[in-house]
């Protein structure tokens, strides 16, 4: 099919007049807004010749460039093979609508403040770009896009909502938008990349993401939550985010990584992270409430660190067996709870340190897992509990003035020392169980009992001036 442009305006008759578009770079056009299409051969309006520039001229047989300076709704269907261009749409202009594009590549830019529809690009290799997208434009929605890359940039502040869904296996690149509500889905197996989003922008959803790797980055103060979901087997990025909450669920199993969330932002919630997933790394977060629960068993490591002073409570639970090591650390001062349970058997080292002054509660540990370190706790009570038999050496160091109670153990070794004023209880060790040294105990009550039968040694020293009951204990130095 050979394609050629034309423009057709209605007389006050309601006649239809056709004008050929010449080789230059404007179309001017009187009476009411125009419609601009590519018609097809065939059709029955007359064909030009290529005999001069005039109003009879051809258009290029390969590129098309479609330039409208009017304020009425442009409209553009039915293209060729090709390429085409469409800009300078100029500013206070209406709707501009583009469908049914063959297999060229199509670039728009220089758009007005009306909304912009971009849908049924075609399947083949072609590129699309939409970018220069002016401020105070309305909305923007591009849909079924074909395999070639699709690039959507330079989107004025102020402007409308952006929707792009189903597309298909290229690369897709948003930046530099300052839209309203910002909405990807549906997106096949290229790379995807949304970076330097406007503050004050609105919610942000991102779901449905193929195989390639997702990059979230440079979102804006202020700006509305930020949600990504239904993520496919690529890696995730996000980093750099100023916005409300911030939700990751539903990921595959490339690793993930969430870093400089700003204080003063919302909630932070990861889960659903799929089995044999890679390593997920979460640091530098100055958010309300953490959660992370529901990681894939065989999963790689996990850290979680730099948590800003101030910060909501932390909960980290439903980690599968089998899984990489978990480190938490650098939790700031006047921070909330930590919580850390349901970690499963033959899960990697559970290290856990420099933490503020909330509660922390660690349980559930599954058994056959690796060492537990605990270190550098501020002043909220201590909990250990239901750590499995066969597990790794216990170690806990460094306590503030909370409570300690360690209960349901039966790990390897375990060492407790410098421990702050308050109480210190530990009981149920399980049978078989390495050494026991406690040492360095503030001023609180020490209670030590049901120290099953065939564990190692147990040594107490360097106890201050609270009361110390030892009781049911199967053999001690």
């Amino acid at each position: 099919m050979c394609g050629y442009l034309s423009c057709a305006t209605l007389s006050s008759s309601g006649s239809s007049q056709p004008l050929w578009h010449p080789l230059c770079e404007s179309m001017k056009t009187s009476g009411p807004p125009p419609q601009l299409w590519l018609h097809p051969e065939g059709d029955d309006l007359p064909r030009p010749d290529a005999t001069s520039c005039g109003p009879d001229a051809p258009l290029p047989a390969k590129t098309h460039t479609h330039s409208a300076h009017s304020s009425g709704d442009l409209q553009i269907g039915e293209a060729e093979s090709g390429s085409d261009k469409i800009r300078d749409a100029g500013s206070g202009s209406g709707d501009l609508e583009i469908r049914d594009v063959g297999s060229g590549d199509l670039e728009v830019r220089d758009v007005g403040s009306g909304d912009l529809e971009v849908r049924d690009v075609g399947s083949g290799s072609a590129d699309l770009e939409v970018r220069d997208v002016g401020s105070g434009s309305g909305d923007l929605e591009i849909r079924d896009v074909g395999s070639g890359d699709l690039e959507v940039r330079d989107v004025g502040s102020g402007s409308g909502d952006l929707e792009i869904r189903d597309v298909g296996s290229g690369d897709l690149e948003v930046r530099d938008v300052g839209s309203g509500d910002l909405e990807i889905r549906d997106v096949g197996s290229g790379d995807l990349e949304l970076r330097d989003v406007g503050s004050g922008s609105g919610d942000l959803e991102i779901r449905d993401v193929g195989s390639g790797d997702l990059e979230v980055r440079d979102v804006g103060s202020g700006s509305g939550d930020l949600e990504i979901r239904d993520v496919g087997s690529g890696d995730l990025e996000v980093r750099d985010v100023g916005s409300g909450d911030l939700e990751v669920r539903d990921v595959g199993s490339g690793d993930l990584e969430v870093r400089d969330v700003g204080s003063g932002s919302g909630d932070l919630e990861v889960r659903d992270v799929g089995s044999g997933s890679g390593d997920l790394e979460i640091r530098d977060v100055g958010s309300g409430d953490l959660e992370i629960r529901d990681v894939g068993s065989g999963s790689g490591d996990l850290e979680i660190r730099d948590v800003g002073s101030g910060s909501g409570d932390l909960e980290i639970r439903d980690v599968g067996s089998g899984s990489g090591d978990l480190e938490v650390r650098d939790v700031g001062s006047g921070s909330g709870d930590l919580e850390v349970r349901d970690v499963g058997s033959g899960s990697g080292d559970l290290e856990i340190r420099d933490v503020g002054s909330g509660d922390l509660e660690v349980r559930d540990v599954g058994s056959g897992s690796g060492d537990l370190e605990i270190r550098d706790v501020g002043s909220g009570d201590l909990e250990i509990r239901d750590v499995g038999s066969g597990s790794g050496d216990l170690e806990i160091r460094d306590v503030g003035s909370g409570d300690q109670e360690i209960r349901d153990v039966g790990s390897a070794d375990l060492e407790i020392r410098d421990v702050g004023s308050g109480d210190l209880e530990l009981r149920d060790v399980g049978s078989g169980s390495g050494d026991l040294e406690i040492r360095d105990v503030g001023s609180g009550d020490l209670e030590v009992r049901d120290v099953g039968s065939g564990s190692g040694d147990l040594e107490i020293r360097d106890v201050g001036s609270g009361d110390l009951e030892v009781r049911d204990v199967g053999s001690v130095r």
